[in-house]
C-alpha cells in the first residue's frame, strides 16, 4: 500500500501525516506561548498586590509611631524626615508617605496632580489611588467636561 501524497501549490511533496504533525506542532508552540503570557500577567498583577500590602504596612507603622504623632500634631517637618527615612531605610523602601488626613485639603486630587507632588510616574500614581479607593482610604469623583472622557479625581475618605 502506498502512502497519499498531496502536491502542495510550489510542486513540492509531503505525506499527509508530515504535514499534520507540523501543523499540531505550531499549535502546541502557540498555546503554549499564549499560556506563559497569561501565566505572567497573572503574576505581575500578584506581585502589585504583594507590593501595594507592604508599601500599606510600612505607611501604617511609620503613622503609629509616637513620635511622628507627635510631630504631626505640633509640628516639626524635620522630625517626620528623620523618622520616615529611618523607615525607608529599614524596610528597604523607595520612599514612605506620611501625610496628616485632618490636615489635608477637602478638595480632589486629579491623578496628574498626585503623580507631580510624588515624583512618581502617572501610571503608578493612578494604580495607588485605585488601590487606596478599593481600600476605602479614599473616593473616587468623576469631573466632566465639554467633551471627551471625564477626570478622576480623589479625594481623602472620612
Amino acid at each position: 500500500m502506498t502512502p497519499i501524497r498531496f502536491r502542495t501549490g510550489r510542486g513540492g511533496k509531503q505525506r499527509l501525516s508530515t504535514r499534520i504533525l507540523a501543523n499540531q506542532l505550531v499549535i502546541l508552540a502557540l498555546t503554549g506561548l499564549i499560556g506563559f503570557v497569561l501565566f505572567a500577567f497573572a503574576q505581575r498583577a500578584e506581585l502589585d498586590r504583594s507590593y501595594e500590602q507592604r508599601a500599606l504596612a510600612i505607611s501604617r507603622t511609620a503613622a503609629a509611631e509616637p513620635q511622628i504623632k507627635q510631630a504631626v500634631e505640633y509640628g516639626g517637618g524635620d522630625v517626620v524626615q528623620k523618622v520616615a527615612e529611618r523607615f525607608r531605610r529599614a524596610s528597604g523602601a523607595s520612599y514612605v508617605v506620611v501625610i496628616d488626613l485632618p490636615a489635608l485639603r477637602p478638595t480632589a486630587l486629579s491623578e496628574a496632580e498626585a503623580a507631580e507632588a510624588t515624583g512618581v510616574s502617572h501610571a503608578t500614581a493612578r494604580r495607588y489611588l485605585s488601590y487606596l479607593v478599593k481600600e476605602g482610604m479614599a473616593r473616587l469623583e468623576l469631573r466632566y467636561g465639554t467633551d471627551g472622557r471625564p477626570e478622576h479625581r480623589y479625594r481623602v475618605a472620612r
